[in-house]
């Protein structure tokens, strides 16, 4: 047998059973396979995206963005409760002040008047 090892199979000699042809194709990746994604590579995707930290410090989905830092809009209802209260203040003398977002509201509930008036107290200040 040579001294390299590289005899017929039968004579104990040749490449061990490791280094067959078929065992040096390098496994197929995510990126070189051309199957659909499993469940489980699903489920990490969704793991590693809902996990990841954005610019604000929350831990959200990056491609909703934070619903903690943006304010909701505000209802019809809040408007309505908002366009009360500020009649009521009115009507004793107190100057009702609302945000600009409260504001959009009235407009959009049809106090645009009154919408327009309390911005214009606010000078849009009021955040």
């Amino acid at each position: 047998m040579p001294p390299n090892g590289s005899g017929h199979p039968g004579e104990g000699g040749g490449a061990p059973h490791h280094q067959d042809a078929r065992h040096t194709e390098p496994a197929a990746t995510i990126a070189t396979s051309t199957r659909q994604p499993t469940a489980y590579q699903w489920a990490a995707r969704y793991q590693r995206r809902s996990t990841a930290m954005l610019d604000c410090g929350h831990y959200a989905d990056p491609h909703v963005g934070c619903r903690r830092c943006e304010p909701a809009p505000v209802t019809d209802v809040q408007a309505g409760g908002a366009v009360a209260a500020i009649e009521h203040l009115d009507a004793h003398g107190y100057p009702g002040l609302a945000d600009y977002r409260t504001c959009r509201g009235m407009w959009r509930i049809g106090q645009r008047a009154l919408a327009v008036a309390v911005h214009r107290r606010t000078s849009g200040e009021v955040a």
